[in-house]
């Protein structure tokens, strides 16, 4: 129940907080302007009486910029290089709808947290490989009607298409895949994650503490967000058609020009913000290489695309007792139908997810 008041004077207006939202002018009529993410009470006071409403700044956000998402890790490849909640995770791709609000939104690491020892012959740990003809034949139309020029090129000559069958796991059951601290000895790793070092949501997981023999799955290390995302690898067709590429199973060199945030070609990232000696990451085998879940498009069945240290997108296999362990960077899709805010409620200039819906 509302009491109508007649009130009589200059009305003066505050703000709890002048780094969020400042104001201009006097009397009845004011300008507000946001000055940074984050939320700030506007206050209006005449003589004894006073009235107040909360206003939230939410700033464009793109592809590139970061978003606190409390997973942090040390980089597989650059060990210097250990990534926090503040500068661990980026945007790949979001829709603004509008209204303050984002759908379509997918996150992707900024290094690399992990990496995969994907061997085609091995006995152990091929629970996550999809073997279906039905989710397989998902799979392939999927990555051909992406987009570009609606071609991709499978390899048939085999009725056994490892790379095929590991690809589509790396897509559908990334969430099952198994991960576990560097690698020990005596613990076979065959199709199994390793990582130097993750913290999710301030738990420690190292190879020098007690959780070193802790058995944890992609979606226990990296979905945040349960049932509202889904976390998967990026395919080489998404990878193209970010780039501007038409033909979505290139395998030709990524320019400086086409990726110049970084995104994906980690020899172009630079200037991590809330980070000291930031290690760049370089063109050799271990500058930063990394699985794609696309099947080769070469003439062997058990190959696997992946992106190598200087973004020459190539191909890797393996076999028991190789060493294939190649970087895994994680691609947290929000689930269609999903909308999200981007609000820095924290305070330490970056906004973290919201789920709306």
């Amino acid at each position: 129940t509302a009491t109508l008041k007649n009130i009589s004077g200059t009305v003066s207006w505050t703000t709890s907080d002048e780094n969020v939202v400042s104001i201009s002018g006097t009397g009845n009529t004011i300008t507000i302007t946001g000055e940074a993410v984050g939320t700030a009470t506007i206050t209006a006071t005449c003589g004894t009486y006073h009235e107040s409403c909360i206003v939230t700044v939410i700033l464009p956000m793109q592809a590139g910029d970061y978003v606190e998402y409390n997973v942090e890790y040390t980089d597989a490849y650059i060990s210097g290089n250990r990534y926090t909640a503040l500068n661990g995770w980026r945007i790949e791709s979001a829709t603004a709808n509008g209204d303050g609000t984002y759908s379509n939104v997918r996150l992707i690491s900024t290094g690399i947290p992990a990496t995969l020892n994907y061997v085609y012959n091995s006995q152990y740990h091929k629970d996550w490989y999809v073997t279906d003809d039905a989710t397989l034949t998902a799979f392939k139309n999927m990555l051909i009607e992406t987009g570009g020029d609606g071609n991709y090129n499978f390899y048939t000559g085999n009725d056994t298409y490892y790379g095929l069958q590991a690809t589509a796991g790396m897509y559908y059951n990334f969430e099952e895949i198994k991960f576990m601290a560097s690698v020990l000895n005596g613990i076979d790793l065959n199709n199994t994650g390793s990582f130097t070092r993750v913290v999710i949501n301030g738990i420690e997981y190292t190879k020098s503490n007690t959780n070193r023999l802790t058995e944890l799955t992609g979606g226990q290390l990296f979905n945040l967000l349960g049932d509202n995302a889904k976390v998967r690898i990026l395919t080489l067709p998404e990878l193209n058609l970010a780039l501007g590429r038409t033909d979505i199973d290139s395998s030709s060199s990524i320019s400086y020009g086409y990726d110049t945030l970084g995104l994906y070609k980690l020899t172009n990232l630079s200037n991590v913000p809330n980070m000291t000696n930031f290690t760049s990451y370089d063109n050799s085998s271990s500058g930063g290489n990394y699985y794609l879940a696309s099947p080769s498009n070469s003439s062997h069945e058990y190959k696997v695309e992946y992106v190598y240290g200087g973004g020459i997108i190539s191909e890797n296999y393996g076999n028991v007792g190789a060493n294939n362990y190649r970087g895994i960077r994680p691609l947290i899709v929000i689930n269609p139908g999903i909308n999200v805010r981007f609000v820095d409620t924290n305070n330490n200039g970056v906004p973290e997810i919201q789920i709306v819906n």
